[in-house]
């Protein structure tokens, strides 16, 4: 007798932990590039970025465990392969609250930069929790099957309503992101472009993690006989400390673009040749040069998480042209 297909359910499983160790590693680069850059920030930044951290090398640990006991252990044993295993299962909790605990960290970035719009937090936080909490039930389902979640009752509404509102929750966090920031605008070149920059940034990573959730429910609901769209969903929790970890150590090229030296340009009355820091030129007619004093000044406030700056420009011009 014929064994069932591997390729697209323990198959899909096995790529997924590659992918898992990959997306680890990159991990660990962007936490080692944080604790380098932002030594100053916050003790319970720092310790939220290990726990994260933690948590996922964890999880790797959990799947390989898991994916041994498949293709190791009981090698050649296709009951068992149909059969959910504990590690897989605390894996897939461990896969939500990690997801749970990033999206929080993005409602936290909404709350700061809309300056407390509640109606906005209480939806993301909402559409997170709701998200965690039809994830747990489903786990704890799976614990009692005897088979894969595929068979389980009301695993379509479980599953659907999972993905539904992580993708729902991503797009709230970043509309509210790039609304908030357009609005900043305010008229001076450098600080839309800047904000322009952060509008961009928030745009991309929100759409890596959108774009994913969009793949799961579509795979989910197109390909329910094989566990192609549960190795999607393993690797969401990365997706998303990734995508927090990339926010935080992005900060650092905001802040040397907006830093970039001011330019001052001295223009003075000069009797021939031109002293250091003074710009002069005669016109034409050889006529004796004006005088023009331009300086910049700027104010910047910013936070740990969000560049919000005003800028003031005053340029004065004095004319100390002697007679022609």
């Amino acid at each position: 007798m014929s064994g069932p297909t591997l390729g697209n359910t323990t198959g899909a499983l096995f790529i997924c932990l590659i992918l898992s160790t990959f997306l680890l590693g990159m991990i660990c680069l962007q936490t080692h590039n944080y604790y380098q850059k932002f030594p100053e920030d916050r003790a319970h930044v720092k310790c939220f970025v290990a726990f994260v951290l933690g948590l996922n090398a964890v999880n790797v640990a959990l799947f390989s465990e898991g994916m041994y006991h498949y293709l190791i252990a009981n090698f050649g044993n296709f009951e068992a392969l149909a059969e959910p295993y504990t590690s897989l299962n605390v894996y897939s909790l461990l896969n939500s609250f990690i997801t749970w605990m990033c999206q929080l960290y993005f409602a936290w970035r909404v709350w700061r930069l809309s300056s407390g719009n509640y109606f906005l937090t209480v939806a993301i936080i909402c559409l997170t929790c709701m998200h965690l909490a039809f994830a747990t039930r489903e786990v704890a389902i799976g614990f009692k099957a005897q088979r894969f979640h595929l068979n389980l009752p009301n695993s379509e509404f479980l599953i659907g309503m999972t993905l539904g509102s992580t993708l729902a929750c991503d797009v709230v966090i970043t509309g509210s992101l790039c609304f908030f920031l357009n609005k900043g605008r305010t008229g001076f070149t450098r600080t839309d472009s800047l904000i322009k920059s952060l509008i961009l940034y928030s745009l991309c990573t929100g759409l890596v993690t959108s774009m994913f959730a969009i793949v799961n429910i579509v795979a989910f609901f197109s390909m329910q006989s094989n566990l192609i769209h549960l190795g999607i969903y393993f690797l969401m929790g990365k997706l998303y400390t990734a995508s927090l970890l990339a926010t935080l150590n992005s900060r650092d090229i905001f802040r040397d673009q907006w830093s970039r030296t001011d330019q001052n340009v001295n223009l003075s009355h000069s009797s021939g040749r031109a002293r250091p820091g003074i710009v002069a030129s005669q016109d034409r007619k050889g006529r004796d040069p004006i005088a023009i004093y331009m300086t910049q000044t700027s104010e910047v406030r910013t936070d740990d998480f969000a560049l919000n700056a005003m800028k003031r420009d005053s340029v004065q011009a004095v004319d100390n042209s002697t007679k022609v």
